[in-house]
């Protein structure tokens, strides 16, 4: 059952989200629900019963969803991504990607003390939270026995594209 559920969750449900994304911006009296929305997809993309399609999806509705968030929006969501990356596998990639994609797109909301336009700036807590997961990428990387190309590429560009 759980597998059939799987299945119509990523090849049906979450295409359609992607699809209309752009109506995210637009939600923000639905703030509490994007939220709820955001947590349990991140916690489906945990699973480790997805298939690679399936978790591709659910990265893929991720980044859409996230991309039409605000930074502050994100908190909770940094403050579980902090504990995540503490242990790199192959089920953390999501996560990888995720940051990758929104910390590219909100640099500037980060590294600068001027924020960056319509965001404003990044709170003391946001900053911390940043300094800390980029930590513990760097401390799981260092501890990683087996090399893992995928997870290594990831981290690189994360890395490399926050300045």
């Amino acid at each position: 059952m759980a597998l059939a559920m799987n299945r119509y969750i990523g090849n049906s449900i979450l295409p359609l989200l992607i699809k209309h994304s752009s109506f995210y911006n637009e939600a923000d009296d639905y703030a509490n629900l994007l939220d709820a929305t955001l947590h349990t997809v991140y916690r489906l993309s945990k699973n480790r019963m997805l298939t690679k399609g399936q978790r591709e999806a659910v990265s893929d509705f991720l980044v859409a969803l996230t991309s039409q968030m605000q930074p502050s929006m994100l908190l909770k969501l940094l403050r579980k991504l902090t504990i995540d990356v503490s242990k790199l596998s192959e089920y953390t990639t999501v996560a990888l990607r995720l940051l990758m994609l929104h910390y590219d797109r909100c640099a500037k909301y980060y590294g600068s003390t001027s924020g960056q336009g319509m965001y404003g700036a990044s709170s003391d807590e946001e900053k911390r939270l940043t300094m800390m997961l980029f930590s513990n990428i760097f401390d799981s990387l260092s501890k990683m026995v087996i090399y893992s190309f995928k997870i290594y590429h990831l981290s690189i560009i994360l890395f490399s594209g926050f300045q």
